[in-house]
């Protein structure tokens, strides 16, 4: 509810989402948007679309994969809901497609997803020039201390991936001229494209197989146990 980046819709939906995983239990089909649009008093396909968008760009929703019928055909995508945003390394666990996915979100229809999703870039550009190793496990206490002291006084503080000049970015987005975006594609940061698992040379397979232990673990440790499927009639 207190998440300074998502818009009161992005939140209605997600927690549409969670009712109907809470109600399955570990699994349960994903709401169509038919439903979402009933259950959020939501009008349009085009607005659930882009909450979904948030959501994934955010970390509270991962796409775990998609699933095809024995001829090829697409049948519907798994998710995993989470109850705080992951961090990228374990976002990257569940979510491979990730980085690419908010590369390609820059240039979203919806000016908000775009806006965010230069967002989430840019403080992972920013935490890259500043030595942090944006790939390793974190420590999910302290990152939920630091968010809860940014939503309890606003301050210098961290939101999950979200660094304080990037907030500050986003959350006075309607006042900032929108011809000006200051906000770097991060395909042209080297560090970036490390981050790419598959990558990581033979020497390091035995730190990349602790790093995805330690990342599995707390993906499970913040995922409501919900891993939702939608799949077309």
């Amino acid at each position: 509810m207190q998440d300074p980046i998502l818009e009161p819709v992005d939140k209605i939906v997600w927690m549409v989402v969670w009712q109907r995983g809470a109600a399955g239990g570990a699994q349960a089909a994903f709401p169509s948007y038919a439903e979402i649009a009933a259950c959020a008093h939501v009008r349009s396909d085009t607005t659930i679309s882009r909450a979904l968008a948030m959501l994934r760009a955010t970390r509270w929703l991962s796409l775990c994969a998609s699933v095809r019928g024995p001829q090829g055909r697409f049948r519907g995508n798994v998710y995993a809901l989470h109850d705080e945003p992951l961090s990228l390394a374990a976002t990257l666990t569940l979510d491979p497609k990730y980085l690419q996915f908010v590369r390609e979100a820059k240039s979203h229809p919806h000016p908000r997803v775009c806006k965010v999703a230069g967002g989430v870039l840019a403080a992972l550009e920013e935490d890259i020039r500043a030595g942090v190793d944006v790939s390793a496990p974190v420590n999910a206490i302290a990152r939920r201390l630091e968010a809860l002291r940014y939503v309890s006084s606003h301050g210098a503080t961290r939101y999950f991936s979200f660094t304080p000049s990037v907030l500050r970015d986003l959350t006075n987005a309607a006042t900032q001229d929108p011809s000006h975006d200051r906000l770097q594609d991060l395909e042209t940061v080297t560090p970036l494209q490390d981050l790419e698992w598959g990558d990581r040379s033979s020497s390091n397979n035995k730190t990349t197989t602790t790093e995805n232990a330690e990342n599995a673990r707390e993906a499970s440790a913040t995922s409501l146990g919900v891993v939702a499927i939608y799949l077309k009639p």
